[in-house]
């Protein structure tokens, strides 16, 4: 879940449109894996984060519409489980919004529960 949840965040970039480039997906994944090391228990499965490009479309399809509306859960993975609020008349710095999030979400319950009922839309 964890995985797609960060797929999203990382994904939900602009409603113009704009996906993250290589260096910020880079810094977005890196910044969770970091996160994920003090996990309390150590998880035994954790599996390795990874981009999705099938994410990042259906992310783009829906931030163009530049409707208030959230996502239709039933187009979404099974385990996303939230989004991020974000709003600014600039791109966001990622390491910051990151960081906000990781303050928000007890890390020993991320794989279940990810800031639920915040939502990320960036508008700038």
């Amino acid at each position: 879940m964890l995985l797609r949840i960060c797929t999203l965040i990382a994904l939900l970039w602009s409603v113009v449109g704009q996906a993250p480039s290589e260096d910020e997906s880079s810094a977005i994944l890196e910044f969770h894996r970091k996160l994920r090391e003090n996990v309390n228990p150590t998880a035994s499965n954790m599996m390795l984060i990874v981009y999705s490009d099938a994410l990042e479309n259906y992310t783009l399809q829906w931030t163009a519409n530049c409707s208030n509306a959230l996502p239709d859960t039933k187009d979404l993975p099974t385990d996303i489980g939230g989004f991020v609020v974000y709003r600014n008349y600039q791109p966001p710095n990622i390491t910051i919004v990151l960081t906000n999030l990781a303050h928000k979400v007890n890390t020993t319950t991320m794989h279940r529960t990810i800031v639920q009922g915040d939502v990320m839309r960036t508008n700038w």
